[in-house]
């Protein structure tokens, strides 16, 4: 299985991303009070219009989505609206084993906010989005407090990605996505994240 860049010349023309939690409800048949569960395994999906396409990135979207051969290739999809913060420094994982919704990290430049509430990290392949701002310590340790959980502790000493952060995609059907009209393909892609 191989992994591509969704290619950045194919920007959408609307898209809806967005993290499907894990959690179960459970309702009582004479009070009608509900009991919420949650449980790791929470996803980001995508579904994204592409705008009518001329003959160039007509070509690259049929080369992109023939790499992609159905569902059995995946793809880095990054939030177009996403803006890049400032240089923070180089973090890193802080610690082995870590597992929940937040994340021990050290390397940030000392004694600043270094992440902005809803910023995303890619850490082990994993897209994270941060809750709140998040400060650096004077010897450049934070803790980052996140949308989901982390699905497998990442190694000690693992690059947190904050400058280009991404989700790994899917396509949700195997089918091809593409609609052609005279001179133009249209298309709307279904993903979600793999793993």
């Amino acid at each position: 299985m191989a992994t591509f860049d969704w290619p950045r010349e194919l920007a959408p023309k609307s898209s809806k991303f967005y993290v499907v939690y894990n959690d179960m409800d459970f309702t009582s048949i004479f009070t009608s009070d509900q009991q919420i569960v949650s449980f790791p395994g929470d996803y980001w999906t995508l579904n994204m219009i592409l705008p009518p396409l001329g003959r160039d990135k007509e070509r690259l979207l049929m080369a992109t989505v023939d790499q992609l051969r159905g569902r059995q290739n995946k793809f880095r999809f990054r939030d177009y609206r996403f803006i890049q913060p400032v240089s923070a420094g180089s973090p890193v994982v802080d610690g082995a084993g870590q597992l929940g919704a937040q994340l021990r990290t050290r390397g940030w430049t000392p004694n600043q906010r270094v992440l902005r509430a809803a910023d995303y990290v890619t850490v082990n392949e994993q897209l994270l989005r941060v809750t709140a701002d998040v400060r650096s310590g004077n010897d450049g340790r934070a803790v980052l407090p996140l949308n989901i959980f982390l699905r497998s502790p990442p190694v000690s000493g693992q690059a947190v990605n904050y400058r280009s952060p991404y989700a790994v995609m899917r396509f949700i059907n195997p089918e091809n996505p593409i609609n052609r009209q005279v001179g133009q393909a249209g298309i709307t892609i279904q993903a979600r994240e793999a793993f």
